[in-house]
């Protein structure tokens, strides 16, 4: 799920943290691999802020977080333990 390059003055365009914590749980996910983090700055919040940001709150909603490497393959039918 999108995660990252938010800000409140465009809110309709890209979601913050909790917006992606709240849709993964409406959508009843299993697995949350944020996306749309790391590539390029459009916003003001730090760089890490998005990750940093849904892993805090994965732990907190005790929602498995899944975290890829730039370019890094994840097959989501069989996604790795940790």
């Amino acid at each position: 799920m999108e995660n990252g390059q938010y800000n409140e003055r465009f809110e309709y365009i890209h979601m913050c943290p909790e917006q992606t914590i709240q849709a993964h749980k409406d959508l009843k996910g299993k697995l949350l691999v944020p996306i749309h983090n790391g590539t390029f700055k459009i916003s003001f919040h730090a760089w890490k802020d998005p990750l940093q940001r849904i892993t805090k709150l994965g732990e907190e909603e005790n929602i498995r977080v899944l975290i890829s490497r730039m370019g890094e393959v994840i097959d989501i039918l069989s996604p790795p333990e940790k």
